[in-house]
């Protein structure tokens, strides 16, 4: 295995030599550039940076209840507050120059060492697992690329397409690759092609080239009901998990919870994005970081189905989740909060039973709670449910390696589902 790995790393250092590293990100073309794919009678336009046309092209294909992320005052909120970088851009997919669907196209810089958190000390590690973790840390310092994603980095589910009929798996992929050509063609640094959340059976995207990540799942609370109160939830419970929650509640005692209007989260932004930072510090993988304002931007943007609230300790903020409703569904969005004051009001494990009172009383189906700290987010009664990904690296000789690099480099993904009802 060692030497196998030590080969792979002498691959991708060679690679290097041959101009794979450094990255320039060189931006395209802003005019709108129509594409062939390989499937016959389809075609993809390419928005580098969407205008009005664009966004009223993309709104025909709305449904009457459409998705909340591939609203245009979100997609357009992206662009204009983008996360770390990451751009955004669409493309429309035509079949026999007829409007078929239309995909959110995003693209960031991968890096292993520093989104797979590999450069962290363990300090009670063997050091055989020493050795292993030294190793794993020089293959994933060669490996930095650049990214196309079909779908959203910052939402989790089905977020990427938008149409009536969505184009088959074959298309979607043809048209990355496609798209991946006309950039390199034009400058743009394109390294591999990410198929985050779009619609086709594994067999379909395996076919076309691409492998599977091992994603974590998005971990979904399917709200009952009869549950018509917090109290209802409650009751549905074994008397365990009544227990814990009754005694995560006293955990509570002078801590303060209130919604911040759109002022306040602009005056508390610093902070907020802060706890934010200090949460996904301790994550196993994050790809993007969000622009320091993006918090007030969405609040803008969205006033009505996006909403923050604070958690004090006096008159000092020390923690934050928010969540973004659209239709039957409310998406816990993102969370922050001191770790200092963590484990003793248990914040994290209140957060969650704060959104699933929220979404109570506010009559939607389901509460998305996404990926990461699954097993304590299923204490709560969520599930989980696949949200695949797959990937194709563009260069055929890396690309053969990356199952097993995939396999290696991914971070464990050991966790016990709790079960905490009653029927249960």
């Amino acid at each position: 295995m060692e030497l196998m790995l030590t080969a792979i790393t002498q691959a991708f250092q060679q690679d290097s030599r041959q101009g794979v590293r450094p990255i320039q990100e060189s931006q395209p073309a802003d005019r709108p550039a129509m594409l062939p794919i390989p499937a016959e009678g389809w075609s993809l336009r390419y928005e580098a940076s969407p205008q009005a046309e664009s966004w009223a092209l993309w709104q025909s294909l709305a449904s009457q209840e459409s998705d909340l992320f591939l609203d245009p005052a979100y997609l357009q909120l992206l662009q204009d507050y983008a996360p770390k970088g990451v751009k955004t851009a669409l493309a429309f997919f035509y079949q026999q120059e007829v409007l078929m669907g239309g995909l959110v196209i995003q693209f960031f810089t991968f890096s292993a060492v520093e989104q797979l958190r590999l450069a962290e000390n363990q300090a009670d590690i063997t050091t055989w697992q020493r050795q292993i973790n030294k190793l794993r840390l020089s293959v994933a310092s060669c490996l930095e690329c650049r990214v196309l994603v079909g779908g959203q980095l910052l939402a989790t589910g089905e977020h990427g397409l938008s149409g009536h009929k969505s184009p088959p798996a074959t298309v979607l992929a043809q048209g990355l690759e496609s798209l991946a050509k006309y950039l390199v063609a034009k400058g743009e640094r394109i390294d591999a092609l990410l198929s985050k959340e779009l619609p086709g059976e594994p067999e379909a995207w395996k076919a076309t080239g691409f492998i599977p990540l091992p994603m974590q799942p998005n971990m979904v609370l399917h709200l009952q009901p009869h549950w018509q109160s917090f109290d209802d939830y409650a009751q549905a419970m074994s008397s365990k998990y009544r227990v814990r929650l009754r005694r995560a509640r006293k955990k509570m005692n002078g801590i303060t919870r209130r919604e911040l209007s759109l002022a306040e989260i602009i005056e508390q932004e610093a902070l907020l994005i802060g706890y934010y930072e200090e949460v996904i510090s301790g994550a196993d993988f994050n790809a993007v970081h969000v622009h320091p304002h993006y918090f007030s931007a969405l609040k803008t943007a969205l006033p009505d189905q996006f909403r923050l609230w604070g958690y004090y300790e006096g008159e000092n903020l020390i923690g934050f989740c928010t969540a973004l409703r659209h239709h039957t569904e409310m998406d816990a969005h993102f969370l922050g909060f001191s770790q200092a004051h963590n484990i003793p009001y248990q914040l994290y494990l209140n957060m969650l039973y704060d959104l699933v009172d929220e979404g109570i009383r506010a009559g939607v189906a389901s509460l998305v709670f996404a990926r990461t700290a699954m097993e304590i987010k299923s204490s709560v009664g969520a599930v989980p449910e696949s949200a695949p990904a797959y990937m194709r690296l563009r260069r055929p000789a890396l690309h053969a390696a990356a199952p097993c690099l995939v396999d290696w480099l991914a971070p464990a993904g050991d966790w016990v589902q709790r079960h905490p009802f009653k029927e249960e």
